[in-house]
């Protein structure tokens, strides 16, 4: 009779051990499937109206490069729009190259850094926006 209690008393325990499993492979599971829903949001691009032409034709080239060269790394990069000193700014990142991003004025010029603009710009930039973003970015 004993035997048979613990018996009873293992099947139950284990039981109890395997819902609980089930319960947190399930959170796990929705949060990954929220996670990986909300990624690539369109919802977060500028409206294409909104891009240079310069810009345009930049993404369109990178786009044709990660067609032809898959290895070039360039699907993992990204253009973002900031507000600076009322006027648009441009920033690329690329999350696989040791270079800094670089900064572009609305026309298409390098925004060349000075030692206080610098500090001025990244303390002053605001309202980031996504431009563009190759398909493996992930920040």
């Amino acid at each position: 009779m004993a035997q048979r209690h613990i018996g009873t008393f293992i099947v139950e325990r284990f039981h109890d051990c395997s819902i609980l499993l089930m319960k947190r492979l399930l959170y796990i599971i929705t949060i990954t499937i929220f996670f990986i829903s909300c990624e690539k949001s369109s919802e977060l691009l500028i409206p294409d109206s909104q891009v240079p032409k310069w810009l345009k034709e930049r993404i369109s080239d990178d786009e044709k490069k990660m067609e032809s060269d898959p290895k070039s790394g360039l699907d993992f990069a990204a253009w973002f729009r900031y507000e600076y000193e009322d006027n648009y700014y441009f920033e690329y990142v690329n999350l696989i190259s040791s270079a800094g991003p670089k900064t572009f004025k609305y026309d298409g010029t390098e925004f060349i850094y000075t030692a206080d603009g610098f500090i001025d710009y990244q303390s002053g930039k605001s309202s980031k926006r996504y431009v563009w973003k190759g398909p493996e970015y992930f920040l």
